[in-house]
């Protein structure tokens, strides 16, 4: 049973609208229990954008938790991005967004690591407000011994090794041995628009950090359009990934990670 699935980079706006309706229908066979969409739903951050990406979020009748990317605030109201560079993408939020998603073995929550303005030259690249993460962390480890744990933000918290180029989040280091104390099982994130599986260089290692590919945008990294199906088993994570192929999404490859060790105990 799918757990989770998780989509990213959307970036309506500039997506393939071949790959919509296919995404969508990928999506209704695997009839997961929430989905996690972590970040870029819009390209510029324009008002029409975001309508098509929350009528495309609509028809999917399932729970959302949506984090904010860094192609969420919009791009050209620099008097927006220093006020309130997410005032639209809350506002439009699909129907069915949640906050905090808990059942099949799974609980999950979202983190904003997206900022409209910042003190550097690169604005797209991502921070982590520790008390806000640890705050979350503490939810988490809060869940019953035998769920997985999962956060989902839009940058990836240390660079993976097939990073096509450096993320370079503010504090995400920090953030992710954080989560790894607290012994939180994935980190979701996106931006990359490749994918990935590879466990957080802290603690006992089995805090897994999992990047998806671009689930509709036309700029490809090297990889197809893709996402992820996360399936949460008594002693294992699998982590499917999926990629296009031309008008369908196929079932690529597929992680099978180890799991931390908690004592079972009810829902």
């Amino acid at each position: 049973m799918t757990a989770l699935v998780q989509i990213s980079d959307l970036h309506f706006g500039a997506e393939d609208p071949v790959l919509v309706d296919a995404l969508e229908e990928k999506i209704g066979e695997l009839a997961p229990h929430a989905i996690a969409v972590s970040g870029d739903l819009t390209q510029k951050g324009r008002r029409g954008e975001f309508e098509a990406a929350s009528a495309f979020l609509s028809r999917l009748p399932y729970p959302k938790l949506i984090a904010a990317g860094n192609h969420d605030t919009p791009l050209f109201n620099i008097f927006a991005r220093i006020a309130d560079p997410f005032a639209r993408h809350h506002k439009r939020m699909a129907p069915g967004a949640v906050a905090r998603f808990c059942g099949e073995r799974l609980v999950a929550r979202t983190l904003n690591t997206a900022r409209g303005v910042q003190l550097r030259p690169d604005w797209s690249l991502g921070a982590v407000n520790l008390d806000h993460a640890e705050a979350v962390a503490a939810d988490l480890a809060a869940a019953p011994g035998n769920f997985a744990r999962a956060l989902i933000c839009h940058h990836p918290l240390v660079n993976p090794a097939a990073a096509p180029f450096a993320p370079r989040t503010r504090r995400g280091e920090a953030a992710a041995q954080l989560l790894a104390d607290q012994g939180v099982d994935l980190v979701l994130t996106g931006h990359l628009h490749v994918e990935f599986a590879e466990p957080l260089p802290y603690g006992d290692r089995l805090t897994w950090a999992i990047g998806s590919g671009t689930a509709l945008s036309r700029r490809l990294r090297g990889t197809p359009a893709g996402f992820n199906a996360v399936i949460v088993e008594p002693d294992r994570i699998r982590v499917q990934i999926f990629h296009s192929g031309g008008s369908r999404f196929d079932l690529a490859d597929e992680h099978v990670l180890e799991r931390r060790r908690r004592e079972q105990s009810g829902a």
